[in-house]
């Protein structure tokens, strides 16, 4: 037997390591640049699931690891027929019509299905027990309702909508189906050894609350920040990839150079930027200065793209802090190590966005509340409201929730009432701090009430274009806003498309992200905590719904952010406790189940989701790309003048990002060929130097070209230069 396992484990290994050559090396799955594409995820997830079964042959895991691999290889292949991409769009399953494009994933998807139908024959028992004790009939059914309502992104055709609904819906119950079957086949030594290795990594039976770390935490937050840093790295480029963090980086690099704005560009036209203003103060970013300042930090230090990484981080181990206040030990972790594996946390870690940032103030803020309640004291109290003042010119939306939220718990909804003394320091603490954006204000505006990004959007667009709340008004006539201004039905829309993607997003889990907290909601047992938690669930919710945009389908449910924390400590929560009603499995064993559920949609989502986003959708995202990356090979410039042709984002917004802040400084500058009349005043205005022709992405189809050059300020005046 000893030879056989050997054996088995040799042959899965060579195997596993030609199907991973066949992903890195073979051009089918190759980009031009020689990196694998969005399909290598499915020979990389074959590989690893081949990998896990072979390991595990001829032991006491052989059929729960078999389970597992066939988990891996079915949520590989379900990803292959669904549309996402780099290009600005909620992504969708393929119609029915084009699945024979895609015989192998829908082969395997085939497969997975009968082998799932065959192995619940034998289990249906148990689920019909387990939905009888937790659920019920009622509460069952509109679970089930829940999972399908959630597993396709609204469409304007509402006959492609019902369809994606049938092949979502199908999809998702396959892999439940999958996962129960796995969960329910380990048996005997396997659950043992699971159930102390849970044991081990949860820590020991805990029922108290208590604020206090543990070593646990400070790892948990380390490998996030590994982990967001090595995605930066190898998938972001460390290069902004959205036009919001365009402007946030050059107001950071302005900010960390001690100004509150640049000089004007010497032909503004030539520089223009979204969210980019020029007046009487100068050339600065309209944006509230909040998050620019903390990624100020990064870039003195000259690692900008790392701030996000290490946020990351401190929120895991923060989201420990406060769980481990209010619940116990286990729930803690559990809640910190699905954060940790959370991918719309971790991609969201390796951008220059602001929700990190957003994230860490709403839950230091209430670690602080939390802590003051504990120890009766009022600094605590007064630094929260810091916190949550400083909130309020990183995310004005996502503050005003907070600070309601957290007035609330201050008063006794939720938690014990704090003293009046602290109270006031909260309240204080707040509102001086979120005061300082008012001389910030009248700075650029004359003003103080008056925010630059509300005059800016007023006079590109129509008056109240950023507007909140309802009106036929609101918005900029973006592609993805659903309707002309904004209403109930578009704010329905909105609501159903960052629900879609938090439940695609979350956890990345093939059952659907939510499920697990949506089932423990609907189970009822909650505490006062429990309570709290849902209450800042709807408040984000309705905050939102007056919003007119929904976020975009950038990085997930980004707008709804501060959710995260409330639906992961339900997820955590009903992974520990569902189960223990069965009459006939103690709560050891059940939870061991859950948590072996848990374990094994992570391992998949690792093994095929992350992956295939990281490859399929956010390298070069939105054709976004370093532009001297791609042409200093073909030329050293030095103190030249590039003129980037093609749209203004991506193609000029990106090459801008390679500028320095003094536009005559001694190095490469990059501008925008608008008009003429702007390029002409632009090659007199850099007459002294030579001067190249660029083309962006969306010119040449893949990256940036140098076209002609080196010119004089003639030549290119007089357009004798080849075209």
């Amino acid at each position: 037997m000893s030879a056989n396992r050997t054996i088995a484990r040799v042959a899965s290994g060579l195997g596993a390591l030609a199907l991973l050559h066949l992903a890195f090396a073979t051009p089918t799955y190759q980009r031009p640049d020689g990196l694998p594409i969005g399909a290598a995820a499915l020979p990389i997830a074959a590989s690893i699931a081949l990998a896990i079964a072979g390991c595990a042959w001829r032991t006491a895991f052989q059929r729960p690891a078999s389970w597992l691999a066939l988990l891996i290889l079915g949520q590989a292949a379900s990803l292959q027929i669904v549309d996402a991409g780099t290009r600005l769009h909620y992504q969708h399953y393929r119609p029915w019509a084009t699945l024979p494009l895609y015989p192998l994933p829908a082969a395997i998807l085939v497969m997975q299905l009968a082998l799932v139908l065959g192995g619940l024959r034998s289990k249906l028992r148990v689920v019909r027990e387990w939905i009888a004790n937790e659920l019920g009939t009622g509460r069952a059914i509109a679970l089930a309702a829940a999972l399908v309502l959630l597993s396709a992104t609204l469409s304007e055709n509402v006959a492609a909508y019902r369809q994606e609904l049938v092949t979502a819906t199908l999809v998702q119950l396959t892999a439940l189906g999958n996962v129960v079957v796995l969960a329910l086949s380990a048996q005997g030594t396997a659950v043992d050894a699971l159930s102390k290795w849970f044991e081990r990594l949860t820590g020991p039976d805990d029922a108290t609350n208590h604020a206090g770390m543990d070593r646990f935490a400070w790892w948990c937050g380390g490998v996030a920040t590994v982990l967001s840093a090595i995605l930066a790295v190898t998938v972001y480029e460390r290069h902004p990839h959205v036009q919001d963090e365009v402007k946030y980086l050059l107001q950071a690099r302005y900010f960390a150079n001690g100004m509150l704005a640049m000089p004007a560009p010497p032909v503004p036209d030539a520089f223009r930027l979204y969210l980019i203003d020029v007046g009487p103060r100068g050339w600065y970013s309209v944006v509230t200065p909040g998050w620019p300042m903390i990624l100020a930090i990064g870039e003195f230090l000259r690692v900008p793209w790392l701030v996000n990484p290490v946020l990351t981080g401190v929120n895991v181990i923060l989201l420990y802090l406060l769980a481990r206040s209010l619940y116990d030990r286990r729930t803690a972790r559990v809640a910190a190590l699905l954060l940790l594996c959370s991918p719309m946390h971790i991609f969201l870690g390796m951008t220059y966005m602001a929700q990190p940032a957003t994230l860490t103030c709403a839950l230091l803020a209430a670690v602080l509340v939390q802590r003051t309640r504990e120890t009766d004291g009022v600094l605590t109290a007064w630094l929260a409201g810091i916190v949550v003042g400083f909130c309020s010119i990183v995310r004005q939306l996502d503050a005003l929730v907070l600070a309601g939220l957290l007035g609330l718990w201050a008063i006794g909804l939720g938690g014990t009432r704090l003293r009046v003394r602290a109270i006031g320091g909260l309240v204080l603490g707040t509102a001086l701090t979120a005061a300082a954006i008012l001389p910030y204000n009248a700075w650029f505006t004359g003003k103080g009430t008056a925010f630059p990004i509300m005059e800016y959007h007023d006079r590109l667009f129509a008056p109240n274009a950023n507007a909140y709340g309802f009106g036929p008004d609101r918005g900029m006539g973006w592609e993805l806003d659903p309707n002309v201004g904004h209403g109930p039905i578009d704010a329905t829309i909105n609501a159903n498309l960052n629900a879609t993607a938090m439940n695609v997003e979350l956890l990345g889990w093939s059952i659907g992200s939510l499920l697990v907290a949506i089932a423990f909601v609907l189970a009822g047992r909650h505490g006062r905590t429990d309570r709290a938690m849902l209450v800042t669930i709807v408040a984000v919710f309705l905050a939102y719904f007056f919003n007119y945009f929904s976020g975009g389908p950038d990085f997930g449910a980004r707008y709804w952010d501060l959710m995260t924390v409330p639906l992961l400590v339900f997820s955590a929560r009903g992974l520990l406790t569902m189960g223990n009603r069965s009459p006939t499995a103690s709560h050891s064993i059940a939870r061991t189940r859950f948590l072996t559920a848990a374990s094994a949609l992570t391992i998949a989502m690792l093994a095929a989701f992350l992956p295939w986003r990281s490859l399929d959708k956010y390298y070069r995202y939105l054709d976004m790309r370093p532009v001297l990356r791609d042409i200093e090979q073909q030329q050293s410039f030095g103190r030249s003048l590039l003129i980037v042709r093609g749209p203004e984002y991506p193609d000029y917004a990106s090459a801008s990002v390679s500028n320095p802040l003094d536009l005559h400084a001694n190095v490469p500058v990059f501008a925008h060929d608008t008009t003429l009349a702007a390029r002409k005043a632009l090659v007199r205005a850099y007459s002294d130097r030579p001067i190249w022709i660029v083309d962006g992405p969306t010119r040449t189809g893949d990256g940036y070209r140098v076209v002609a050059g080196p010119l004089t300020a003639d030549e290119v005046l007089s357009g004798t230069w080849p075209r």
